[in-house]
């Protein structure tokens, strides 16, 4: 087994004009209709919420060896949460298709974030 990471940092300022400033049909290149209702369920930090999302999506970008602007649309990726909260991730398509590519065993994520940043990580066991 190989291991592989990605992380990445976003200002939350950011993500927040970013979220701001875009039409609900526009915010569904980048978030999925989930991603979206969980993220504006938080009234008072919904930015840290998609700040977070943004970043690990980078992070599991870096892990499949694609850019933000390559072939997998960053919609193809999508982080949701278990009961406990814990987040967890969903490929489709693209992303789904480089991850049996690549032979990826798993991809574990983390979000963190401080009032002003969120930093995503991603770790896969490549077989």
């Amino acid at each position: 087994m190989n291991i592989v990471c990605g992380v990445d940092i976003v200002e939350i300022i950011r993500i927040k004009k970013l979220v701001d400033r875009r039409r609900e049909e526009a915010l569904q290149s980048i978030f999925t209709l989930q991603e979206i209702s969980y993220c504006r369920s938080f009234k008072a930090n919904y930015a840290e919420k998609f700040a977070g999302r943004f970043a690990v999506k980078e992070a599991v970008l870096k892990v499949l060896g694609k850019g933000i602007f390559g072939p997998v649309p960053i919609n193809c990726i999508e982080i949701l949460n278990n009961t406990e909260g814990k987040p967890y991730l969903v490929l489709k398509g693209k992303a789904l298709e480089y991850y049996n590519i690549l032979s990826i065993a798993s991809i574990d994520i983390s979000i963190s974030h401080t009032a002003s940043l969120a930093v995503g990580f991603a770790t896969a066991l490549k077989e």
